[in-house]
Protein backbone atom coordinates (compact mmCIF):
# COMPACT_ATOMS: atom_id res chain seq x y z
CA UNK A 1 0.00 0.00 0.00
CA UNK A 2 1.48 3.00 -0.93
CA UNK A 3 -0.61 5.46 0.97
CA UNK A 4 -1.45 5.76 4.33
CA UNK A 5 -4.91 4.58 5.37
CA UNK A 6 -5.78 7.74 6.73
CA UNK A 7 -5.20 9.48 2.71
CA UNK A 8 -7.68 6.37 1.89
CA UNK A 9 -10.22 7.25 4.14
CA UNK A 10 -9.95 11.26 2.99
CA UNK A 11 -11.10 9.85 -0.22
CA UNK A 12 -13.67 7.40 0.78
CA UNK A 13 -17.43 7.72 0.74
CA UNK A 14 -20.61 5.98 0.45
CA UNK A 15 -22.49 8.21 -1.35
CA UNK A 16 -25.58 10.69 -0.27
CA UNK A 17 -28.60 9.16 2.14
CA UNK A 18 -31.00 11.89 -0.05
CA UNK A 19 -31.24 10.04 -4.00
CA UNK A 20 -32.03 13.05 -5.58
CA UNK A 21 -28.80 14.65 -4.89
CA UNK A 22 -26.46 11.92 -6.47
CA UNK A 23 -28.13 11.88 -9.42
CA UNK A 24 -24.63 11.61 -11.76
CA UNK A 25 -23.25 8.86 -9.15
CA UNK A 26 -26.43 6.46 -8.55
CA UNK A 27 -25.47 4.40 -11.57
CA UNK A 28 -22.38 3.10 -10.62
CA UNK A 29 -23.62 1.81 -7.10
CA UNK A 30 -27.52 1.53 -8.11
CA UNK A 31 -28.20 -2.50 -7.10
CA UNK A 32 -30.37 -3.40 -9.83
CA UNK A 33 -32.53 -5.83 -8.57
CA UNK A 34 -35.29 -8.22 -9.94
CA UNK A 35 -37.64 -5.46 -8.64
CA UNK A 36 -35.42 -2.81 -10.55
CA UNK A 37 -36.09 -4.68 -13.83
CA UNK A 38 -39.54 -4.97 -13.68
CA UNK A 39 -40.09 -1.14 -13.10
CA UNK A 40 -37.84 -0.79 -15.74
CA UNK A 41 -39.62 -2.93 -18.22
CA UNK A 42 -43.09 -1.26 -17.24
CA UNK A 43 -44.52 -3.65 -15.50
CA UNK A 44 -44.58 -2.06 -11.98
CA UNK A 45 -46.61 1.46 -11.51
CA UNK A 46 -46.86 2.03 -7.87
CA UNK A 47 -43.62 1.79 -5.77
CA UNK A 48 -44.28 1.51 -2.05
CA UNK A 49 -41.74 1.46 0.51
CA UNK A 50 -40.63 2.70 4.20
CA UNK A 51 -38.68 6.17 4.10
CA UNK A 52 -35.17 5.60 3.31
CA UNK A 53 -35.60 2.23 0.94
CA UNK A 54 -35.04 3.45 -2.22
CA UNK A 55 -38.49 4.89 -3.77
CA UNK A 56 -36.11 8.43 -4.79
CA UNK A 57 -33.58 6.53 -5.92
CA UNK A 58 -35.75 4.15 -8.64
CA UNK A 59 -37.31 7.43 -9.37
CA UNK A 60 -34.03 9.34 -10.05
CA UNK A 61 -32.28 6.74 -11.73
CA UNK A 62 -36.05 6.38 -14.10
CA UNK A 63 -35.66 10.33 -14.76
CA UNK A 64 -31.44 10.17 -15.85
CA UNK A 65 -32.63 7.44 -18.28
CA UNK A 66 -34.87 9.42 -20.44
CA UNK A 67 -32.68 9.47 -23.54
CA UNK A 68 -32.44 5.44 -23.09
CA UNK A 69 -36.01 5.13 -22.61
CA UNK A 70 -36.97 7.10 -25.27
CA UNK A 71 -34.97 4.71 -27.70
CA UNK A 72 -37.38 2.05 -26.81
CA UNK A 73 -40.41 4.11 -27.69
CA UNK A 74 -41.14 5.62 -23.96
CA UNK A 75 -41.67 9.26 -23.27
CA UNK A 76 -41.05 10.56 -19.66
CA UNK A 77 -42.78 13.09 -17.60
CA UNK A 78 -41.72 14.18 -14.29
CA UNK A 79 -44.77 15.91 -12.73
CA UNK A 80 -42.71 16.80 -9.99
CA UNK A 81 -39.17 18.22 -9.22
CA UNK A 82 -36.63 15.90 -8.71
CA UNK A 83 -35.35 18.21 -6.37
CA UNK A 84 -35.81 21.58 -4.89
CA UNK A 85 -38.78 23.06 -4.55
CA UNK A 86 -41.76 21.02 -3.92
CA UNK A 87 -44.41 21.67 -7.42
CA UNK A 88 -47.49 19.85 -5.43
CA UNK A 89 -46.80 22.36 -2.45
CA UNK A 90 -49.02 25.10 -4.31
CA UNK A 91 -52.08 22.95 -3.29
CA UNK A 92 -51.73 23.45 -0.01
CA UNK A 93 -52.50 26.83 0.33
CA UNK A 94 -55.67 27.10 -2.14
CA UNK A 95 -56.90 23.43 -2.67
CA UNK A 96 -59.70 21.90 -4.58
CA UNK A 97 -62.97 21.60 -1.86
CA UNK A 98 -63.61 17.90 -2.72
CA UNK A 99 -61.83 14.50 -3.68
CA UNK A 100 -63.95 14.88 -7.02
CA UNK A 101 -62.53 18.24 -7.89
CA UNK A 102 -59.22 17.01 -6.97
CA UNK A 103 -59.51 13.95 -9.77
CA UNK A 104 -60.44 16.81 -12.05
CA UNK A 105 -57.54 18.73 -11.57
CA UNK A 106 -54.76 15.97 -11.47
CA UNK A 107 -56.40 14.64 -15.26
CA UNK A 108 -56.06 18.57 -16.30
CA UNK A 109 -52.40 18.65 -14.89
CA UNK A 110 -51.31 15.05 -16.51
CA UNK A 111 -53.29 16.30 -19.95
CA UNK A 112 -51.64 19.29 -20.13
CA UNK A 113 -48.25 17.58 -19.52
CA UNK A 114 -48.81 15.04 -22.36
CA UNK A 115 -50.25 17.26 -24.80
CA UNK A 116 -46.72 19.31 -24.17
CA UNK A 117 -44.61 16.70 -24.44
CA UNK A 118 -46.01 15.12 -27.99
CA UNK A 119 -45.82 18.81 -29.14
CA UNK A 120 -42.05 19.01 -28.09
CA UNK A 121 -40.97 15.75 -29.46
CA UNK A 122 -43.16 16.36 -32.58
CA UNK A 123 -45.04 13.99 -32.39
CA UNK A 124 -48.77 15.04 -32.82
CA UNK A 125 -51.30 13.48 -35.16
CA UNK A 126 -54.38 14.29 -36.38
CA UNK A 127 -56.97 12.12 -34.15
CA UNK A 128 -55.25 14.72 -30.71
CA UNK A 129 -56.56 18.04 -32.65
CA UNK A 130 -59.70 18.31 -30.46
CA UNK A 131 -57.51 17.56 -27.40
CA UNK A 132 -54.83 19.89 -28.38
CA UNK A 133 -57.37 22.88 -29.38
CA UNK A 134 -58.90 22.43 -26.04
CA UNK A 135 -55.97 22.52 -24.22
CA UNK A 136 -54.74 25.56 -26.07
CA UNK A 137 -57.63 27.09 -26.14
CA UNK A 138 -58.23 26.36 -22.18
CA UNK A 139 -54.30 28.04 -21.26
CA UNK A 140 -53.05 24.66 -20.40
CA UNK A 141 -50.44 24.25 -23.41
CA UNK A 142 -47.24 25.59 -22.95
CA UNK A 143 -43.73 26.09 -24.05
CA UNK A 144 -40.80 23.56 -23.21
CA UNK A 145 -39.11 26.09 -20.92
CA UNK A 146 -42.69 26.47 -18.48
CA UNK A 147 -41.53 25.50 -15.27
CA UNK A 148 -44.10 22.79 -13.72
CA UNK A 149 -45.22 25.36 -11.03
CA UNK A 150 -46.41 27.36 -13.81
CA UNK A 151 -48.51 25.00 -15.47
CA UNK A 152 -49.79 23.36 -12.51
CA UNK A 153 -50.76 27.30 -11.39
CA UNK A 154 -52.52 27.67 -14.84
CA UNK A 155 -54.35 24.05 -14.26
CA UNK A 156 -55.43 25.57 -10.49
CA UNK A 157 -56.80 28.69 -11.73
CA UNK A 158 -58.32 27.13 -14.79
CA UNK A 159 -60.41 24.60 -12.57
CA UNK A 160 -61.35 27.72 -10.05
CA UNK A 161 -63.16 29.09 -13.15
CA UNK A 162 -65.18 25.64 -14.39
CA UNK A 163 -68.95 26.19 -12.23
CA UNK A 164 -70.07 22.64 -9.73
CA UNK A 165 -71.73 21.47 -13.72
CA UNK A 166 -68.37 21.64 -15.19
CA UNK A 167 -68.69 24.46 -17.29
CA UNK A 168 -66.21 27.00 -18.22
CA UNK A 169 -67.18 30.04 -16.62
CA UNK A 170 -65.85 32.30 -19.64
CA UNK A 171 -68.35 35.30 -19.66
CA UNK A 172 -68.31 37.39 -23.00
CA UNK A 173 -69.67 41.21 -22.12
CA UNK A 174 -71.40 43.42 -24.59
CA UNK A 175 -69.39 46.14 -25.09
CA UNK A 176 -72.07 49.20 -25.23
CA UNK A 177 -74.42 47.95 -22.13
CA UNK A 178 -71.64 45.86 -20.29
CA UNK A 179 -74.15 42.65 -20.19
CA UNK A 180 -73.42 39.62 -20.34
CA UNK A 181 -73.99 37.60 -23.56
CA UNK A 182 -72.95 34.02 -23.31
CA UNK A 183 -70.80 31.84 -22.02
CA UNK A 184 -68.13 29.47 -23.36
CA UNK A 185 -66.90 26.06 -22.16
CA UNK A 186 -63.70 23.93 -23.47
CA UNK A 187 -63.17 20.91 -20.80
CA UNK A 188 -65.90 19.28 -18.62
CA UNK A 189 -65.56 17.42 -15.41
CA UNK A 190 -68.47 15.01 -17.00
CA UNK A 191 -69.77 14.48 -20.42
CA UNK A 192 -70.49 17.32 -22.91
CA UNK A 193 -74.03 17.53 -24.47
CA UNK A 194 -74.29 17.53 -28.32
CA UNK A 195 -74.14 21.42 -28.68
CA UNK A 196 -71.36 21.42 -26.34
CA UNK A 197 -69.75 19.08 -28.35
CA UNK A 198 -70.39 21.00 -31.35
CA UNK A 199 -68.99 23.79 -29.44
CA UNK A 200 -65.84 22.26 -29.36
CA UNK A 201 -66.18 21.14 -25.39
CA UNK A 202 -64.70 17.74 -24.63
CA UNK A 203 -64.23 15.89 -21.16
CA UNK A 204 -61.27 15.41 -19.40
CA UNK A 205 -61.48 11.72 -19.81
CA UNK A 206 -62.14 11.86 -23.32
CA UNK A 207 -58.99 14.33 -23.74
CA UNK A 208 -56.68 11.99 -22.25
CA UNK A 209 -58.49 9.36 -24.35
CA UNK A 210 -57.59 11.44 -27.55
CA UNK A 211 -54.03 11.97 -26.03
CA UNK A 212 -53.61 8.21 -25.37
CA UNK A 213 -54.82 7.73 -28.96
CA UNK A 214 -52.06 9.95 -30.26
CA UNK A 215 -49.88 7.82 -28.42
CA UNK A 216 -50.74 4.69 -29.98
CA UNK A 217 -50.67 6.17 -33.72
CA UNK A 218 -47.47 7.36 -32.87
CA UNK A 219 -46.29 3.96 -31.53
CA UNK A 220 -45.19 5.48 -27.92
CA UNK A 221 -46.16 5.10 -24.79
CA UNK A 222 -45.78 7.71 -21.83
CA UNK A 223 -44.60 7.36 -17.88
CA UNK A 224 -45.81 10.17 -15.68
CA UNK A 225 -43.57 10.06 -12.81
CA UNK A 226 -45.19 11.23 -9.25
CA UNK A 227 -42.75 11.51 -6.23
CA UNK A 228 -41.77 13.28 -2.95
CA UNK A 229 -45.93 13.37 -2.28
CA UNK A 230 -44.86 13.33 1.06
CA UNK A 231 -42.94 16.18 1.85
CA UNK A 232 -46.01 17.96 -0.46
CA UNK A 233 -48.93 17.50 2.07
CA UNK A 234 -47.05 16.72 5.47
CA UNK A 235 -48.52 19.86 6.87
CA UNK A 236 -52.20 18.97 6.79
CA UNK A 237 -53.25 15.26 7.06
CA UNK A 238 -56.80 15.65 5.57
CA UNK A 239 -55.82 17.74 2.33
CA UNK A 240 -52.78 14.31 1.57
CA UNK A 241 -55.90 12.21 2.45
CA UNK A 242 -58.10 13.78 -0.41
CA UNK A 243 -55.08 14.21 -2.83
CA UNK A 244 -53.76 11.21 -2.72
CA UNK A 245 -57.41 9.04 -3.01
CA UNK A 246 -58.07 11.54 -5.56
CA UNK A 247 -54.85 10.25 -7.34
CA UNK A 248 -55.26 6.67 -6.94
CA UNK A 249 -58.95 7.08 -8.49
CA UNK A 250 -57.49 9.56 -11.36
CA UNK A 251 -55.19 6.33 -11.93
CA UNK A 252 -57.67 3.80 -11.84
CA UNK A 253 -59.70 6.06 -14.54
CA UNK A 254 -56.56 6.47 -16.92
CA UNK A 255 -55.59 2.92 -16.60
CA UNK A 256 -58.13 1.67 -19.82
CA UNK A 257 -55.35 4.25 -21.36
CA UNK A 258 -52.99 1.38 -22.28
CA UNK A 259 -49.95 4.42 -23.61
CA UNK A 260 -50.18 6.16 -20.83
CA UNK A 261 -49.04 4.73 -17.15
CA UNK A 262 -48.57 7.24 -13.73
CA UNK A 263 -45.76 6.14 -12.03
CA UNK A 264 -46.79 6.49 -8.20
CA UNK A 265 -43.66 6.45 -5.75
CA UNK A 266 -45.22 6.74 -2.04
CA UNK A 267 -43.85 5.78 1.46
CA UNK A 268 -46.20 2.81 2.61
CA UNK A 269 -46.57 4.39 5.78
CA UNK A 270 -48.49 7.42 4.25
CA UNK A 271 -50.63 4.22 2.20
CA UNK A 272 -51.66 2.81 5.21
CA UNK A 273 -52.67 5.82 6.45
CA UNK A 274 -54.88 7.04 3.49
CA UNK A 275 -56.77 3.12 3.53
CA UNK A 276 -57.05 3.38 7.30
CA UNK A 277 -61.32 4.51 6.76
CA UNK A 278 -61.25 2.13 3.65
CA UNK A 279 -60.31 2.34 0.15
CA UNK A 280 -62.44 -0.18 -1.73
CA UNK A 281 -60.34 0.68 -5.36
CA UNK A 282 -57.71 -0.87 -3.00
CA UNK A 283 -58.19 -4.27 -4.96
CA UNK A 284 -57.97 -2.60 -8.70
CA UNK A 285 -54.03 -1.74 -7.65
CA UNK A 286 -52.70 -4.67 -8.96
CA UNK A 287 -49.69 -3.20 -10.47
CA UNK A 288 -48.13 -2.16 -7.18
CA UNK A 289 -44.89 -3.62 -5.33
CA UNK A 290 -43.74 -2.82 -2.25
CA UNK A 291 -39.34 -2.61 -1.97
CA UNK A 292 -38.05 -4.78 0.46
CA UNK A 293 -34.69 -4.99 1.89
CA UNK A 294 -33.21 -8.33 3.73
CA UNK A 295 -29.49 -8.54 4.70
CA UNK A 296 -28.07 -9.82 1.84
CA UNK A 297 -29.39 -7.11 -0.07
CA UNK A 298 -28.23 -4.48 2.34
CA UNK A 299 -24.47 -6.27 2.15
CA UNK A 300 -24.66 -6.22 -1.35
CA UNK A 301 -25.82 -2.54 -1.88
CA UNK A 302 -23.02 -1.37 1.25
CA UNK A 303 -20.40 -3.49 -0.92
CA UNK A 304 -21.27 -1.70 -4.14
CA UNK A 305 -20.73 1.57 -2.55
CA UNK A 306 -17.45 0.55 -0.92
CA UNK A 307 -16.36 -0.51 -4.82
CA UNK A 308 -17.33 2.72 -6.54
CA UNK A 309 -14.75 4.20 -4.34
CA UNK A 310 -11.36 4.18 -6.80
CA UNK A 311 -9.01 4.64 -4.13
CA UNK A 312 -10.65 0.99 -2.44
CA UNK A 313 -10.08 -0.57 -5.92
CA UNK A 314 -6.84 0.74 -6.60
CA UNK A 315 -4.86 0.47 -3.22
CA UNK A 316 -6.32 -2.86 -1.98
CA UNK A 317 -5.59 -4.33 -5.75
CA UNK A 318 -9.17 -5.19 -6.36
CA UNK A 319 -11.18 -6.77 -9.45
CA UNK A 320 -14.08 -4.54 -8.82
CA UNK A 321 -16.50 -6.80 -11.47
CA UNK A 322 -15.20 -10.31 -10.36
CA UNK A 323 -15.57 -8.92 -6.65
CA UNK A 324 -19.72 -7.98 -7.39
CA UNK A 325 -20.22 -11.17 -9.87
CA UNK A 326 -19.16 -13.42 -6.22
CA UNK A 327 -20.88 -12.66 -2.68
CA UNK A 328 -18.22 -15.32 -1.11
CA UNK A 329 -15.61 -12.24 -2.63
CA UNK A 330 -17.79 -9.48 -1.43
CA UNK A 331 -17.30 -11.00 2.12
CA UNK A 332 -13.14 -11.73 1.56
CA UNK A 333 -13.11 -7.67 0.55
CA UNK A 334 -15.46 -6.89 3.99
CA UNK A 335 -12.90 -8.94 6.49
CA UNK A 336 -10.16 -7.40 5.51
CA UNK A 337 -11.49 -3.22 5.22
CA UNK A 338 -13.47 -4.27 8.54
CA UNK A 339 -12.80 -5.59 12.13
CA UNK A 340 -14.02 -9.08 12.68
CA UNK A 341 -16.27 -7.71 15.86
CA UNK A 342 -17.22 -4.06 17.37
CA UNK A 343 -17.56 -6.04 20.59
CA UNK A 344 -15.22 -9.35 21.09
CA UNK A 345 -16.92 -11.08 23.73
CA UNK A 346 -17.32 -14.57 22.29
CA UNK A 347 -20.94 -14.09 22.24
CA UNK A 348 -21.70 -10.79 20.31
CA UNK A 349 -22.18 -10.31 17.11
CA UNK A 350 -19.86 -10.20 14.02
CA UNK A 351 -19.21 -6.33 12.52
CA UNK A 352 -22.24 -6.58 9.84
CA UNK A 353 -24.92 -8.22 11.55
CA UNK A 354 -23.85 -5.59 14.60
CA UNK A 355 -24.53 -2.74 12.51
CA UNK A 356 -27.75 -3.73 10.98
CA UNK A 357 -29.06 -4.13 14.68
CA UNK A 358 -27.65 -0.50 15.70
CA UNK A 359 -29.55 1.04 12.53
CA UNK A 360 -33.03 -1.08 12.60
CA UNK A 361 -36.33 0.21 14.20
CA UNK A 362 -38.69 -1.31 16.54
CA UNK A 363 -40.14 -3.67 14.23
CA UNK A 364 -36.72 -4.60 12.90
CA UNK A 365 -36.96 -2.19 9.51
CA UNK A 366 -33.37 -1.70 7.94
CA UNK A 367 -32.77 1.09 5.18
CA UNK A 368 -30.01 1.76 2.88
CA UNK A 369 -30.63 5.39 4.10
CA UNK A 370 -29.78 4.54 7.80
CA UNK A 371 -26.75 2.22 6.63
CA UNK A 372 -25.05 4.78 4.27
CA UNK A 373 -25.86 7.44 7.17
CA UNK A 374 -23.85 5.23 9.78
CA UNK A 375 -20.79 4.55 7.29
CA UNK A 376 -20.60 7.73 6.12
CA UNK A 377 -20.14 8.52 9.89
CA UNK A 378 -17.91 6.23 10.59
CA UNK A 379 -15.56 7.14 8.16
CA UNK A 380 -15.64 10.56 9.96
CA UNK A 381 -15.11 9.06 13.05
CA UNK A 382 -12.16 7.23 12.14
CA UNK A 383 -10.55 10.17 10.50
CA UNK A 384 -10.81 11.90 13.41
CA UNK A 385 -9.50 9.54 15.90
CA UNK A 386 -5.93 9.28 13.54
CA UNK A 387 -5.89 13.19 13.63
CA UNK A 388 -6.07 12.98 17.63
CA UNK A 389 -3.05 10.80 17.44
CA UNK A 390 -4.88 7.41 17.35
CA UNK A 391 -2.45 4.48 15.72
CA UNK A 392 -3.39 3.07 12.01
CA UNK A 393 -4.80 -0.97 12.68
CA UNK A 394 -2.97 -3.61 12.11
CA UNK A 395 -2.79 -5.45 8.79
CA UNK A 396 -6.15 -4.25 5.87
CA UNK A 397 -8.06 -3.02 8.29
CA UNK A 398 -9.51 0.20 8.04
CA UNK A 399 -11.51 0.97 10.76
CA UNK A 400 -11.22 1.07 14.99
CA UNK A 401 -13.76 -0.36 16.96
CA UNK A 402 -14.21 2.41 19.21
CA UNK A 403 -15.44 4.24 15.64
CA UNK A 404 -17.93 2.21 15.28
CA UNK A 405 -19.66 3.13 18.68
CA UNK A 406 -18.79 6.52 17.80
CA UNK A 407 -20.69 7.09 15.01
CA UNK A 408 -24.07 6.06 16.55
CA UNK A 409 -24.74 9.21 18.35
CA UNK A 410 -24.64 11.14 14.99
CA UNK A 411 -26.93 8.55 13.44
CA UNK A 412 -28.95 8.74 16.64
CA UNK A 413 -29.81 11.93 16.94
CA UNK A 414 -30.79 11.95 12.55
CA UNK A 415 -33.03 9.30 13.19
CA UNK A 416 -35.11 10.96 15.99
CA UNK A 417 -35.23 14.74 15.00
CA UNK A 418 -35.36 14.01 11.13
CA UNK A 419 -37.07 10.93 10.82
CA UNK A 420 -39.24 10.12 14.19
CA UNK A 421 -40.00 13.75 15.31
CA UNK A 422 -40.49 15.29 11.79
CA UNK A 423 -42.83 12.27 10.75
CA UNK A 424 -44.60 12.64 13.89
CA UNK A 425 -44.70 15.85 16.10
CA UNK A 426 -47.28 15.57 18.07
CA UNK A 427 -45.56 11.98 19.45
CA UNK A 428 -42.82 14.99 20.68
CA UNK A 429 -43.56 15.22 24.34
CA UNK A 430 -44.11 11.90 24.92
CA UNK A 431 -40.78 10.66 23.44
CA UNK A 432 -38.61 13.75 25.37
CA UNK A 433 -40.34 12.81 28.92
CA UNK A 434 -38.17 9.45 28.46
CA UNK A 435 -34.83 11.17 27.72
CA UNK A 436 -32.12 10.00 30.64
CA UNK A 437 -34.04 6.95 31.64
CA UNK A 438 -33.94 3.35 31.16
CA UNK A 439 -34.37 1.51 27.59
CA UNK A 440 -36.76 -0.81 28.68
CA UNK A 441 -39.93 0.34 30.57
CA UNK A 442 -43.39 -2.02 31.87
CA UNK A 443 -46.85 0.16 31.28
CA UNK A 444 -46.51 1.08 34.95
CA UNK A 445 -43.51 2.97 34.03
CA UNK A 446 -44.74 4.80 31.55
CA UNK A 447 -47.97 5.90 33.54
CA UNK A 448 -45.49 7.46 36.40
CA UNK A 449 -43.67 9.18 33.49
CA UNK A 450 -46.49 10.61 31.41
CA UNK A 451 -48.58 10.90 34.50
CA UNK A 452 -51.95 9.68 32.42
CA UNK A 453 -54.48 6.91 33.61
CA UNK A 454 -53.71 3.02 32.09
CA UNK A 455 -55.92 3.35 29.07
CA UNK A 456 -54.44 6.59 27.36
CA UNK A 457 -50.62 5.24 28.37
CA UNK A 458 -51.54 1.86 26.60
CA UNK A 459 -53.09 4.06 23.51
CA UNK A 460 -50.25 6.33 23.35
CA UNK A 461 -47.72 2.97 23.60
CA UNK A 462 -49.36 1.62 21.12
CA UNK A 463 -48.92 4.45 18.52
CA UNK A 464 -44.97 4.41 19.37
CA UNK A 465 -44.99 0.98 18.75
CA UNK A 466 -46.50 1.79 15.61
CA UNK A 467 -43.76 4.20 14.73
CA UNK A 468 -41.02 2.12 15.46
CA UNK A 469 -39.79 3.64 18.65
CA UNK A 470 -41.14 0.75 20.88
CA UNK A 471 -40.85 -2.95 20.78
CA UNK A 472 -43.63 -4.62 22.72
CA UNK A 473 -42.41 -7.48 24.78
CA UNK A 474 -43.95 -10.68 27.06
CA UNK A 475 -41.77 -10.24 29.86
CA UNK A 476 -42.07 -12.78 32.33
CA UNK A 477 -42.90 -11.63 36.32
CA UNK A 478 -43.17 -8.23 34.70
CA UNK A 479 -45.64 -8.76 31.82
CA UNK A 480 -45.86 -6.23 29.07
CA UNK A 481 -42.87 -3.77 28.79
CA UNK A 482 -41.76 -1.98 26.07
CA UNK A 483 -38.02 -2.03 24.56
CA UNK A 484 -36.51 0.90 23.06
CA UNK A 485 -34.06 0.20 19.91
CA UNK A 486 -30.38 0.95 19.88
CA UNK A 487 -30.97 3.59 17.24
CA UNK A 488 -32.53 5.62 19.46
CA UNK A 489 -30.74 5.47 22.85
CA UNK A 490 -27.44 7.78 22.43
CA UNK A 491 -30.02 10.59 21.09
CA UNK A 492 -32.29 10.26 24.31
CA UNK A 493 -29.01 9.46 26.77
CA UNK A 494 -31.16 5.85 27.57
CA UNK A 495 -29.20 3.54 29.52
CA UNK A 496 -29.90 -0.21 28.59
CA UNK A 497 -31.85 -2.28 31.30
CA UNK A 498 -35.49 -2.05 32.56
CA UNK A 499 -36.93 0.17 34.63
CA UNK A 500 -37.36 -0.37 38.27
CA UNK A 501 -40.61 -0.05 40.27
CA UNK A 502 -38.77 2.56 42.37
CA UNK A 503 -37.89 4.40 38.76
CA UNK A 504 -41.21 4.45 38.31
CA UNK A 505 -41.95 6.04 41.80
CA UNK A 506 -39.79 8.52 41.55
CA UNK A 507 -41.20 9.88 38.38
Amino acid sequence: MDISKREILSKLNFGKIIAEEERDNLRAYFVETEFWRRVYRGDVDIVYGEKGAGKSAIYVLIDSLETELFDKNVLLVSAEHVRGSVVFKALVTDPPTSEREFVYLWKLYFAALIGQSLRDYELLEDCSKPAIDALQASGLLHKRDVPLTAILKSVMDYAKRVRPTGVESTVHLDQHSGLATGVTGRILFGEPTTKEREEGTISADELLSLLNENLRRAKYTLWILMDRLDVAFEENDELEENALRALFRTYLDIANNACISLKIFLRSDIWNRITRRGFREATHLTRGEVISWNDKSLFNLVMRRLLANQSIVENFSVDRDAVLQSEGEQWNLFRRLFPEKVDQAEKKPLTFDWLLTRVEDSSGRRTPRDLVLFLNELVKQEISRLERGGSENDGETLFDRNSFKASLPAVSLYRLERTLYAEHPRLRDKVEMLRGGKSELSIENLRGVWHLDQSETGKIADELVEVGFFRKKQTEGVGTTYWIPFVFRPALELTMGRASQAEEDES
